[in-house]
């Protein structure tokens, strides 16, 4: 999970299941908050990872300090068993967090392993 104090600058957006991109909003004394990866595997998709990004600020600076919570690199992550049942079977193998870890910086930051590069 991720914790984010917000701010009034803007840029923080999320991306909505349509592909567009919503301005995440303004709540003063507020924060903002990122299921993530690891719990959307626990629950069988019943949380969602929402796909997010930073926009430059324009005409003033913008800090942000994230707090990240994640488990252990040795915690096998798999689904939590009040989160499957005969009709919604488990949708991911289970993995230790440190194996996540590794395929996930490969998918995003190893061209060898990124199939759709341009050169």
């Amino acid at each position: 999970m991720t914790f984010l104090a917000q701010t009034d600058v803007p840029g923080l957006q999320v991306r909505m299941p349509s592909g567009a991109w919503l301005d995440v909003p303004f709540i003063p004394g507020s924060f903002a908050v990122n299921s993530g990866d690891m719990l959307q595997r626990w629950t069988n998709g019943h949380f969602k990872s929402t796909p997010h990004r930073a926009l430059p600020p324009v005409g003033r600076h913008r800090y942000a300090i994230p707090f990240f919570l994640g488990p252990q690199f040795d915690w096998v992550i798999e689904c939590l068993p009040t989160c499957t049942g005969p009709d919604d079977p488990p949708r991911w193998e289970p993995i230790t967090y440190a194996a996540w870890q590794e395929y996930w910086y490969d998918a995003n930051y190893d061209p060898k392993a990124q199939k759709d590069l341009v050169a």
